[in-house]
């Protein structure tokens, strides 16, 4: 008898951005409080789409529970600043969109790190608004990599450099 398992179903970067492109309209002016979500959260879409793709690209389709734990475990196996840091520092390695990607992660990052963490940071809609179109365009342009380049960009951000 073999055990059910559940295959992992990360979200969609897509709807991501969608939702905070809604939590910006629902209110005119937007919020400060609506205005940082949404820049972290086209932080977080970006880094979302590149760790499903590492698991993808890597593991593949799991078909048991075994295939479950792997690629739930490369999902989760990267940390925000190596990724993020080891990707700018690799991107002269990339194709032109790779490299594109690197650096709108990381000024994603930067923004997302002001957005959450520093309390005299204010952002207004229209930087809201540039970091989600900022971030589904890198993530667009990312996602139709050939599939050896984001092998490439997995191990960049899962291993450590030595």
């Amino acid at each position: 008898m073999t055990s059910a398992y559940q295959t992992p179903v990360p979200l969609d970067w897509q709807d991501l951005i969608d939702s905070a492109r809604f939590h910006l309209a629902r209110q005119q002016p937007a919020s400060r409080a609506a205005n940082h979500r949404a820049i972290s959260t086209a932080y977080y879409a970006a880094y979302d789409a590149l760790c499903e793709s590492n698991a993808s690209v890597l593991v593949g389709q799991a078909t048991d529970q075994a295939g479950v734990a792997a690629w739930i475990r490369v999902y989760r196996g990267s940390s925000h600043r190596h990724a993020v840091s080891n990707l700018l520092r690799h991107r002269i390695i990339l194709s032109p969109d790779g490299h594109q990607f690197a650096l709108a992660l990381n000024a994603l990052y930067q923004a997302r790190i002001r957005a959450d963490y520093q309390p005299s940071s204010v952002f207004d809609t229209h930087a809201a608004e540039h970091r989600l179109d900022q971030a589904e365009d890198a993530i667009q342009r990312f996602v139709n990599l050939p599939v050896q380049e984001r092998i490439t960009m997995a191990t960049i951000t899962l291993l450590r450099d030595r």
